[in-house]
């Protein structure tokens, strides 16, 4: 370990810092929270004027760490850099493309636009709120409401996990509830009218197949040939 001006040695405990006295006098309890990337430690200091002060500061910081706490970093990033870097490493690679649309969506069109600049340390409940109110007024669904809210939850998960948060701001806020609703089918006309309307279109065989089978667009476009019994006519 180097030495810092004004510091005597440090001598490493078994138990996750290290301590030492420095040259005015105080005490220094440093805990390890992470590595760079030339893979050097990171760590947390805490000065005392004793040396049992220092390690219950050090010991105290450490068990919240464990646990899921902050870990410090150079700098506060930014909920935008956080959502380019969740999109990039925990969304891209392993979703499917319908999941991927979903939170791309919702990042681009809601979150990066009202929150992206806050730092993620900063980001509040009442600024989410805030954001989720803001949305139903202009008169996006409960559904559509929740989903943004669902991505942000998501994305603060993995920052939490990773000891960027010390928790996910974003549980600790309800968003709308969702109605029951109701369901309205076309009638035969109107299904005719359809019909005649998408003729000749790209996705006329999409929409006719959809209409006949009361299919959804996820089932209809995921169909492949194995998936026709040609024989049974299904």
């Amino acid at each position: 370990m180097s030495q810092k001006p004004g510091e005597r040695k440090r001598i490493r405990r078994n138990d996750g810092y290290s301590v030492g006295k420095r040259k005015d006098g105080r005490w220094a309890a440093a805990v390890t929270v992470g590595y760079n990337e030339k893979g050097n430690p990171k760590r947390k200091t805490f000065y005392a004027r004793t040396r049992q002060e220092a390690v219950d500061q050090a010991r105290e910081f450490k068990v919240s760490f464990d646990q899921g706490g902050f870990a410090p970093v150079a700098r506060d990033i930014t909920l935008n850099d956080w959502l380019d870097r969740w999109l990039e490493t925990y969304v891209n690679p392993l979703l499917e493309p319908k999941s991927r649309n979903f939170y791309e969506a919702n990042v681009r069109l809601h979150l990066k636009p009202e929150l992206g600049r806050i730092p993620l340390r900063k980001l509040s409940p009442s600024q989410i709120q805030k954001l989720l109110n803001e949305k139903s007024s202009t008169g996006l669904s409960a559904s559509t409401v929740q989903g943004i809210l669902q991505t942000l939850r998501s994305a603060l998960t993995k920052a939490w996990k990773e000891g960027l948060v010390e928790s996910n701001q974003a549980s600790k806020v309800s968003g709308p509830k969702l109605g029951q609703g109701t369901t309205e089918a076309l009638s035969v006309a109107d299904a005719g009218g359809l019909f005649a309307a998408c003729k000749g279109h790209p996705l006329e065989n999409v929409i006719v197949l959809g209409l006949m089978t009361g299919m959804r667009v996820g089932e209809v476009t995921g169909l492949r040939w194995e998936d026709v019994d040609f024989e049974r006519e299904c």
